[in-house]
């Protein structure tokens, strides 16, 4: 992996590869590139891929809790692509990405983005305000209750979450790695971040795109009803459901969401 240095001297690691317009990948909470090894190959036959492991996720350093927020992560990215000499590029976010996806939509505004792809994961957890597409049972008191679990034993928290993201369980040495993946972020730093990620809102940011954009989301998954109401709020936007997949159609179906993405890509005007 690559590796550069952000203005407040966290060492963020990324993987870079092929050649083309950009298509730049965010992952979920807890997780890493390790996600999008599905994707980077087949991916970058046509374009620039550029996967990164978000600030104290992976390989990528964790300052300190003081940074655990969606809008730090998103400035470490608008850091990368001014490092990196990318003014212009399509933008992949899963889970918690998404989130730092419309974050960095509304640090650089509409004309950086050539598309948008949000992958199951509404802008707002929390109902209210105007927004009904959050999770149903969620309240503030239960984002408390498993920002305290992550602190009191991460480990457990995670060998219990990863096995809920998929329809189909992976192969166990696949779990395995994943769920040791998700054991690597910092417990204090993971704990911020899990309660600034579930407190959030960043509804206000669907209107402002006007880049073409393809909502996300396995059938049975929780998010996909908040992904849904997305579409009313994007112009140009379409959805797409994977009828097999949970919380992560990229790997549970990774063909079909790799010909998905690139039609949808390549199809937009040039």
């Amino acid at each position: 992996m690559a590796a550069f240095v952000t203005s407040d001297g966290a060492k963020i690691n990324y993987l870079r590869r092929g050649r083309g317009e950009t298509i730049i990948l965010l992952h979920g909470w807890s997780m890493s590139t390790l996600y999008w090894h599905r994707q980077i190959i087949p991916l970058s036959k046509n374009f620039n891929v550029i996967a990164i492991d978000l600030r104290g996720h992976g390989m990528s350093a964790t300052p300190g809790d003081n940074d655990a927020s969606i809008d730090r992560l998103a400035a470490d990215v608008v850091e990368l692509t001014r490092h990196l000499n990318v003014d212009r590029f399509h933008a992949i976010g899963w889970s918690m990405g998404a989130s730092v996806l419309l974050a960095l939509h509304d640090r650089l505004g509409a004309s950086s983005f050539l598309t948008v792809a949000l992958v199951e994961q509404p802008p707002k957890l929390l109902n209210g305000d105007g927004w009904s597409g959050g999770l149903s049972d969620l309240t503030v008191q239960k984002i408390e209750s498993q920002v305290a679990d992550i602190r009191a034993d991460r480990d457990a928290f995670i060998e219990a979450f990863v096995p809920t993201m998929f329809a189909t369980p992976p192969a166990p040495s696949a779990l395995k790695e994943f769920i040791q993946d998700a054991k690597r972020p910092d417990i204090g730093f993971a704990a911020s971040l899990f309660r600034d990620l579930s407190l959030g809102s960043w509804v206000h940011v669907l209107p402002t795109i006007e880049a073409p954009t393809l909502l996300i989301a396995g059938a049975p998954s929780i998010a996909r009803i908040g992904v849904e109401h997305m579409q009313s709020r994007i112009s140009d936007s379409e959805l797409a459901i994977f009828e097999n997949s949970r919380h992560c159609p990229f790997w549970e179906e990774a063909d079909h969401f790799n010909r998905r993405v690139l039609e949808f890509i390549q199809r937009q005007p040039g």
